[in-house]
């Protein structure tokens, strides 16, 4: 089993297609001016104040010195022009014990998620997509598939 290839539009059945896209500090950038600071800080709430770019840095320097290894990314949809837009972006970080393997057996390890944030609809509609989507379940989709395929190897106590 990969990695989502597609999303649900909210409050219906039909499905876009759609692509994990790894997120390098430009990709935070553009989320901070295009999406952060336009369209979520003015509508308040949780995560009206986070800034990405530090988020990655801080997760990432706290990650590094415990062993583990912070990622980002972003599920995007192609724009009206072929462009993608980032319709989620989330931050995790690979190496965290699992939390149901107990007993003497090793210790296996999981995806931890550290944040998440979806794009407005107004946001998504200034980008020219005129559907919601239905967000979360893709981002814990993607964590527990990186979780089983990627981090399984066991830490050693």
């Amino acid at each position: 089993m990969g990695l989502i290839s597609d999303i649900r539009v909210a409050g219906t059945g039909q499905i876009v297609p759609a692509e994990i896209y790894p997120c390098e500090m430009l990709d935070l950038q553009l989320w901070q001016r295009d999406i952060q600071t336009a369209f979520i800080a003015p509508a308040g709430g949780i995560g009206a104040n986070w800034d990405w770019p530090a988020l990655f840095v801080g997760c990432n320097a706290i990650e590094t010195a415990a062993g583990r290894q912070a990622v980002t990314f972003q599920i995007r949809v192609e724009g009206p022009i072929g462009e993608g837009i980032p319709v989620v972006q989330s931050i995790m970080s690979f190496g965290y014990p699992y939390p149901g393997n107990t007993g003497g057996t090793p210790k296996q390890r999981c995806v931890f998620v550290w944040f998440v944030a979806a794009t407005p609809e107004t946001a998504l509609q200034s980008f020219g997509i005129n559907h919601r989507f239905a967000t979360l379940a893709p981002v814990l989709d993607t964590a527990i598939q990186l979780s089983l395929s990627h981090v399984s190897a066991p830490i050693q106590y």
